[in-house]
């Protein structure tokens, strides 16, 4: 996935060749690429939903009328996450004790949601915008790339608002936090 988003720069008088500030524009659309080979019985199209192949007469872009959504999922194993002990040759996991924990230390967001044992993004209402086909003439297989265009990124526990807490807050009282120090006195702290 790939993204952009326009930086504008403010310059103020008297400032010289100096940057006084950058100020974030809206961030533009999130493209995705992929790339598979191409099956008889599912093609690129029929993945994502659209009634093509052998499934309906779906053959362009254009015939697409409606968006689709793509849910990622990274899996966090338990087994990394357990304390293992060796007893000579062998090597077994160790039994839980009140300081041992078996949890993952991953947390969803600021709000304490921890434990996950995966981290689910949705891209929302996406929409191919290139499609291709490669037909080579060598014994390689056929493959199909499209570009795909979503609306909208969000977790899967849909926490997000416009109060979430990204992280690097001139604010925070979190001593963890990382930002700018060009904002660190914003308080007057």
């Amino acid at each position: 996935m790939s993204e952009d988003r326009a930086m504008n720069i403010v310059r103020g008088v008297g400032f010289g060749d100096q940057i006084a500030e950058i100020v974030p524009g809206v961030t533009a659309e999130r493209s995705i690429t992929v790339e598979r080979m191409a099956l008889y019985l599912a093609n690129v199209f029929q993945v994502f939903g659209y009634f093509s192949g052998v499934d309906g007469l779906v053959r362009s872009l254009k015939h697409h009328k409606w968006p689709f959504d793509i849910k990622q999922e990274i899996v966090f194993s338990e087994i990394v996450n357990q304390q293992w002990v060796t007893v000579g040759s062998n090597v077994t996991p160790q039994v839980p004790s009140s300081t041992t924990t078996t949890q993952p230390s991953v947390s969803a967001n600021a709000s304490g949601n921890g434990g996950l044992n995966a981290l689910i993004t949705i891209l929302e209402g996406c929409w191919m915008s290139n499609y291709s086909i490669d037909f080579p003439n060598e014994q390689t297989p056929v493959a199909e790339s499209v570009t795909i265009v979503a609306s909208d990124v969000l977790d899967g526990l849909s926490l997000y608002n416009e109060f979430i807490d990204s992280g690097n807050s001139p604010i925070a009282t979190d001593n963890n936090q990382i930002g700018s120090q060009r904002f660190q006195n914003i308080l007057g702290v």
